[in-house]
């Protein structure tokens, strides 16, 4: 999402999270308003647009050609009442990697999407739905090269990553004094790789 700012808290947490343990990731995000607003990019690297030389040196970086693009999109529903904020980020992505003798061809087209409701149901009470999905899908082969014997095997495989998130979340001031924040949500996340 269009996130204003990411925190990553390793144990021992600050008291406001409880009992955790390993870590907590917090995203805070966009929301739309009364006032319509969007954005577009694009952007585009390949590997004539990166170093070829460490120390003088000549080195090999394998090839590398990167496509990136998106927009958000946010505004009112229902004025004073009902907000939207919509958000894509896209990568296209082909490139070479050069380790051990090897050589992997990595094709990958990664959609990164998602939007937010909020809904002002009154002054004191607010809903807000949040929907994520970063599922990832790059195709990757591995070519095994000897050039003495002119031998090139091809090893054809795939890594998943990501998955669908939602979130559904309620504030709300039930006396002068006293305010309630409650919130669920569901994370869905792949990580296999497969051949």
């Amino acid at each position: 999402m269009d996130v204003h700012s990411i925190a990553v808290e390793l144990a021992p947490f600050d008291v406001n999270y409880g009992g955790f343990s390993a870590c907590n990731i917090n995203a805070v995000t966009k929301s739309g308003s009364n006032e319509w607003h969007g954005s577009a990019f694009y952007d585009y690297t390949n590997d004539s647009m990166k170093g070829d030389k460490l120390e003088g040196e000549p080195i090999d970086t394998g090839d590398f050609d990167e496509k990136r693009y998106g927009f958000t999109l946010g505004g009112p529903i229902l004025k004073d009442r009902l907000f939207f904020f919509l958000f894509l980020r896209y990568l296209d992505t082909e490139r070479t990697a050069l380790p051990n003798n090897a050589r992997y061809l990595f094709e990958e087209s990664t959609p990164y999407w998602g939007g937010k409701l909020d809904w002002s149901m009154t002054a004191r009470h607010r809903l807000e739905a949040t929907y994520i999905s970063d599922d990832v899908n790059a195709d990757v082969t591995r070519v095994v090269s000897i050039p003495e014997l002119g031998l090139d095997t091809f090893y054809p495989g795939s890594l998943n990553r990501g998955g669908d998130n939602g979130i559904l979340r309620y504030t709300g001031v039930l006396a002068d004094n006293f305010l309630l924040s409650a919130q669920v949500g569901r994370n869905e996340f792949d990580r296999y790789d497969s051949s």
